[in-house]
């Protein structure tokens, strides 16, 4: 199954598992807040609260994350 989330990222949570690095991502959307656990080789660099963001995923996993240009 095939999902795209969008919205204003809440929060950022760091959390180190077996030696690598992973992101809970608390994201806000007109569905409410949802939170998604991604590895740090897939989040971007520049990523902070408050950017806009849409976020893919594939079957349970994240696949991309991309940060929305603001209007």
């Amino acid at each position: 199954m095939y999902q795209t989330y969008a919205g204003i990222l809440e929060a950022i949570e760091v959390q180190p598992i077996h030696g690598l690095n992973f992101y809970t991502l608390t994201l806000r959307s007109a569905d409410g807040l949802r939170r998604i656990r991604v590895q740090d080789t897939l989040t971007p660099r520049n990523l902070k609260v408050g950017d806009s963001i849409e976020i893919d995923v594939l079957l349970g996993n994240v696949t991309e994350i991309r940060i929305l240009p603001t209007t």
